[in-house]
């Protein structure tokens, strides 16, 4: 808002205009620090920064919610093994995927909404714990 955008610093502007808004000329604002050299190249970032080594305890807790033992050497074929398994348990969607495609859910005896939605909620949080568990363990084998 405009309100909003009288509040920017120089530099804020500028960064903005750097991500790609589109902010309309104050008056006074200086063309020449505002300008964005689109030929300077702009150094790209790593997709993800270097953690160094996790902690043991995120690698037991990581083993422990793909179901590998402790002291087994970490492989990363065992560990894509492993996710896999556990996915397909965890997995929402899992219990209406059949052989041949998506089936209806078989109807229970008493319907709960709220019962079923934090179901799938908890669901959804195994499959979150897992792919956690198997981003940790890909990075330490």
């Amino acid at each position: 808002p405009p309100a909003n955008r009288c509040r920017l610093t120089p530099r804020e502007r500028l960064r903005m205009r750097e991500m790609g808004f589109c902010l309309p000329r104050q008056d006074g604002e200086n063309e020449d620090a505002m300008a964005v050299d689109d030929s300077a190249p702009t150094p790209e970032r790593p997709a993800r920064r270097p953690q160094g080594r996790r902690n043991a305890a995120a690698i037991h807790a990581a083993r422990r919610l793909l179901g590998l033992d402790a002291e087994t050497p970490l492989v990363v074929a065992e560990v894509e093994e492993a996710f896999r398994r556990r996915i397909l348990v965890a997995h929402p969607d899992h219990e209406t995927m059949g052989a041949t495609g998506p089936q209806p859910a078989p109807q229970q005896a008493v319907e709960d909404p709220t019962a079923s939605a934090l179901t799938n909620r908890m669901r959804g949080w195994a499959v979150s714990q897992i792919m956690w568990a198997r981003r940790v363990l890909r990075e330490e084998a």
